[in-house]
């Protein structure tokens, strides 16, 4: 959304989007939906001056400019819920750092989609489909 906003906000002033989205930031930003979502992401990530001074915007790294402020407290309460469960646990034995591995894109789909039910315990093992049948394993058979 940001991206698109940047791009909007640079192009040739001629243009149909140009003049459309310049029409309805005067007439008001509440009553388009989008723009008042792009004026609150600029809010929350603590830039509003970027939206408040679009005339003067130069930078054209917005969307990174904004993306840090989003991601970290998701980071932050994955990791929370994650520690606060045990299949969290169990996937942060696998999983260190919160980005796409590479080699997944190397692999075929379907072992990346194995690779995937492994990881969040998502499978047919006797240990998660016990969980719904609440059956009791002795812990000399387990």
């Amino acid at each position: 959304m940001v991206a698109y906003w940047n791009k909007l906000i640079h192009q040739d002033a001629n243009k149909y989007t140009s003049f459309i989205y310049q029409t309805m930031l005067q007439n008001n930003i509440q009553n388009c939906a989008w723009i008042a979502k792009i004026n609150s992401i600029f809010d929350i990530t603590g830039n509003s001056f970027i939206f408040n001074n679009q005339t003067n915007v130069q930078c054209k790294t917005i969307s990174k400019i904004i993306k840090r402020p989003l991601i970290d407290p998701f980071i932050q309460e994955r990791h929370d819920s994650m520690s606060n469960s045990s299949k969290g646990r169990n996937y942060k034995v696998y999983k260190h750092i919160f980005q796409f591995e590479e080699y997944l894109s190397t692999i075929k789909h379907s072992q990346a989609i194995k690779i995937f039910k492994l990881r969040t315990n998502n499978n047919k093992f006797p240990v998660e489909t016990g969980r719904s049948k609440k059956t009791k394993t002795h812990v000399s058979e387990r």
